[in-house]
């Protein structure tokens, strides 16, 4: 038994920040694997976030207690294999079954995979807005995380018909999923000093 995949990619970076609260970063990446079908080798996964650091703005500085805080939003694409092996998009033949044949038995062999020339990668798209804040000398640290995801082209094995098809399973991108949650981080830290620090922090999810 042998397999062997291959796998490129390639990614372009840039970041602009502005007056040292604003900041806008864009990525650009595209990924190809032997996995997929001949068709869609390639897959291409933008993404753009953007950030402002409002912590440094006049009218936040007047608030002593404020030490710290940024608005964070983000959308962006990227793409997954949904752990599938190699040449699963390919059609399989292997050994069946033996029959008699003039005396002596013959190896018999059939189709157990349907090719799939149009297999191509799952991909998810994200949808995210948040917030940092810190209070009272970094003592007191709050962030908020509203995400929304949607995930296309979901590889799954379904069952389909003979015929037309050769095997009775086919590999393909069809599903689709949504989800979406609330995040909330809060940490404090109730005790600093020279020689000793606590700090206690909590998450939840919904």
């Amino acid at each position: 038994y042998y397999s062997d995949s291959h796998m490129e990619s390639f990614l372009v970076h840039a970041r602009y920040a502005l007056l040292e609260r604003y900041s806008l970063t864009v990525n650009a990446r595209a990924d190809a694997s032997s996995k997929f079908g001949r068709n869609h080798r390639w897959g291409y996964f933008p993404s753009v976030s953007a950030a402002w650091d409002f912590s440094k703005e006049e009218w936040v500085q007047e608030h002593t207690s404020i030490g710290g805080g940024k608005l964070r939003i983000g959308y962006g694409l990227s793409g997954s294999m949904g752990g599938i092996s190699s040449y699963n998009s390919m059609q399989l033949m292997q050994r069946n079954g033996t029959v008699p044949m003039d005396g002596t038995v013959v190896t018999t062999l059939g189709f157990v995979r349907n090719a799939n020339p149009d297999l191509k990668w799952e991909v998810k798209r994200t949808f995210n807005v948040g917030v940092d804040l810190l209070l009272w000398q970094n003592r007191i640290a709050v962030s908020l995380d509203f995400y929304h995801s949607k995930t296309s082209d979901m590889l799954y094995v379904y069952d389909v018909p003979v015929p037309p098809f050769t095997y009775d399973k086919l590999l393909a991108n069809l599903g689709t999923m949504s989800s979406g949650g609330l995040e909330i981080g809060f940490g404090i830290t109730p005790l600093r000093t020279r020689d000793m620090e606590l700090a206690v922090n909590m998450n939840w999810t919904f």
